[in-house]
């Protein structure tokens, strides 16, 4: 598997495909093909959320719950996690 290549390929297509935006979110959070960037991490969760995935909200607010990618804020993270719940994630209720 060339995990440079799928990144890449998920890159083009996360400007408007949420699922793409939340398995490059997955890619920057582990480093799988590449760098490992905790904050590109965020962000890509972040624009997925906002078209209406439930498993990248759930992902905004864990990271909010931990402080990865961003700092710390448990008022958001209860935030996202209602958000999750609202859209459909099972995880997050």
């Amino acid at each position: 598997k060339d995990h440079r290549q799928a990144a890449a390929l998920f890159g083009a297509a996360a400007a408007t495909h949420a699922t793409a935006q939340l398995q490059l979110g997955v890619a920057y959070q582990y480093g799988i093909g590449v760098r490992q960037d905790p904050a590109e991490a965020f962000h890509c969760f972040l624009r997925a959320a906002s078209q209406g995935s439930s498993e990248a909200a759930l992902n905004v607010a864990l990271c909010y719950s931990s402080g990865t990618g961003v700092p710390e804020d448990i008022p958001k993270y209860h935030m996202w996690l209602q958000k999750a719940s609202a859209a459909g994630s099972l995880r997050a209720s």
